[in-house]
C-alpha cells in the first residue's frame, strides 16, 4: 500500500478471508476520515493491517472497526466520538494500541469491546508515555477486552488508562502481566468527571515496578481523581506487586468520593493496599472487600503510615465490613 485511503460517509471496507493490507514500512496510515467534519458511519471489518509507520486506523465519528488484526504502527487505532472498536486484535504498536484524545468528555461515548490488546508500547510519546491504551477529554467504555503484556517507560505507562478529564467505565476486562498499572484512572478530577471500574479480573501487572511503593504502581489505581467506584473486581498477585491504591500527588490539592468495595484481592509478600498522599479517609475509602493473603500478613497504607495491620486498618475506618483470610 503506497498511500492512505480516505473514507467517505457510509463507506464499507470488508475483507475477504485472508485479506492483508501491508504498509511495507513506508506508509503512515491505512485509512483516515478526511478533513473536518470527517467521514461518518464507516464500517471496517475482516482485514489484517501491518507494517505501517504512524496511526494505522484513524476513524471518524460513528465508525465501526471490528474483527481486524492491526499491528505495526506507532498507534493501532485512534478513536473519535461514537466509534466502536470491537473484536479486533491490536498488537505490537510502538506507542499505544488504542487512543482517544477527543477534547470534550460530553461528546458521544466511544466503545472498546472484546478486543485483544497486547504487546504495545515501549516507544514514548511526546509526554514520555506509552502502553496499551490512553484516553483524555473523552467518554469511553472499555469492556470484555483481553489486555496483556503491554509496556512502556517505567515511570509513565498503563494498559487501560484514562488520563485527564474523562468519564470512563472499565468492566469485564481480563488484564494481566502488563508493565504498568492494569487499570489506571488518573487526573479525572474536573467537574463532570467520573470512573467506574467493575467486574474486571486483574493479575500480576506492574511488572516494571516490582518491589516499588504504591505511589509508583498498583494493579488498579485511582490517582488524582474524583467520583470513582471500584467494585466487584478480582485482583490476584504473587510477590512484590500492589493490588489496589488510591493516590494523590502534588498536581492537585484534594480528591474525594472514591469508593473501593466488594473486591476480592489476593496478594503475596511485599504487596500493599491503601492510600498515598490522601488525608480524607472518609470520602476516599474501602469497605466490604475480601483479602486473601495466604503467605503474608495483611499490610494496609494510610496517611503517614509505613504499613498497618488488619486491626489498625479497620481502626482507621477502612473495610469495616471487609474480611482478611
Amino acid at each position: 500500500m503506497g498511500a492512505p485511503v480516505t473514507a467517505r460517509d457510509g463507506d464499507s471496507y470488508v475483507g475477504e478471508y485472508g485479506a492483508i493490507v501491508d504498509g511495507q514500512s513506508g506508509t503512515g496510515t491505512a485509512l483516515n476520515p478526511g478533513a473536518w467534519p470527517y467521514s461518518q458511519n464507516v464500517k471496517l471489518s475482516g482485514i489484517v493491517f501491518k507494517n505501517f509507520t504512524a496511526t494505522v486506523i484513524e476513524p471518524g465519528r460513528y465508525w465501526t472497526v471490528s474483527h481486524n488484526d492491526i499491528s505495526g504502527g506507532t498507534i493501532g487505532v485512534s478513536l473519535e466520538p461514537g466509534t466502536v472498536a470491537s473484536y479486533n486484535r491490536i498488537h505490537n504498536s510502538a506507542t499505544y494500541g488504542v487512543v482517544g484524545m477527543v477534547g470534550d468528555h460530553t461528546l458521544p461515548t466511544m466503545y472498546v469491546s472484546n478486543n485483544e490488546i497486547s504487546f504495545n508500547g515501549g516507544v514514548s510519546d511526546s509526554g514520555g508515555s506509552s502502553g496499551g491504551s490512553k484516553f483524555n477529554h473523552a467518554s469511553i467504555v472499555m469492556d470484555h477486552n483481553y489486555v496483556h503484556d503491554n509496556t512502556g517507560n517505567p515511570y509513565s505507562t498503563a494498559s487501560l488508562w484514562c488520563d485527564y478529564d474523562n468519564v470512563c467505565t472499565y468492566e469485564y476486562n481480563l488484564v494481566v502481566h502488563n508493565g504498568g498499572a492494569g487499570i489506571y484512572q488518573e487526573m479525572d478530577y474536573l467537574s463532570g468527571n467520573s470512573g467506574i471500574i467493575r467486574y474486571n479480573t486483574v493479575q500480576d501487572d506492574c511488572q516494571l515496578f516490582i518491589g516499588q511503593g504504591i505511589g509508583y504502581c498498583s494493579d488498579i489505581q485511582v490517582r488524582n481523581s474524583n467520583n470513582t467506584s471500584v467494585y466487584g473486581n478480582t485482583i490476584t498477585n504473587t510477590t512484590d506487586v500492589n493490588p489496589l491504591g488510591i493516590v494523590m500527588d502534588s498536581r492537585i490539592s484534594s480528591m474525594g468520593n472514591n469508593y473501593c468495595h466488594d473486591n476480592v484481592i489476593t496478594f503475596g509478600p511485599g504487596g500493599v493496599v491503601g492510600f498515598q498522599g490522601v488525608s480524607d479517609l472518609a470520602s476516599n475509602h474501602y469497605d466490604y472487600d475480601t483479602y486473601n493473603a495466604p503467605s503474608t500478613p495483611f499490610t494496609g497504607l494510610t496517611l503517614g503510615s509505613g504499613g498497618v495491620t488488619w486491626p489498625t486498618w479497620q481502626g482507621t475506618g477502612q473495610d469495616q465490613h471487609g474480611s482478611w483470610h
